[in-house]
C-alpha cells in the first residue's frame, strides 16, 4: 500500500500518465482511472471501466467495492464462500 501512494505522490508531483499493469483488482481501482480487463487464452479486451472517483481514494469505498464485484463478474470468478 505505501507503493502505491508513492506511485500517486509521483504522478500527482511529475503531472504524468502511467501504465500499471497488474493482476490485483485493488491496486487497479486504487490507482487507475480507466481499467481494462483482459481475459481468455490468447488474452482479448473483455471490458473497458473509467473509475471517476478523486484520488487518493479511499479503500472501502463502497463504489469501488462494486466495480471490484463488477470486474470478478466479467472473469467469471466468485467470491470465496466461508
Amino acid at each position: 500500500m505505501q507503493l502505491q501512494d508513492l506511485l500517486l505522490k509521483i504522478q500527482k508531483k511529475r503531472l504524468t500518465t502511467m501504465v500499471v499493469v497488474t493482476h490485483d483488482i485493488d491496486e487497479a481501482l486504487y490507482l487507475c482511472d480507466r481499467i481494462f480487463i483482459l481475459g481468455g487464452q490468447p488474452g482479448t479486451l473483455q471490458a473497458e471501466m473509467t473509475i471517476d472517483v478523486v484520488k487518493p481514494r479511499d479503500r472501502g469505498n463502497s463504489f469501488l467495492a462494486a466495480k471490484k464485484a463488477e470486474i470478478l463478474e466479467l472473469l467469471h470468478i466468485e467470491k470465496a464462500v466461508d
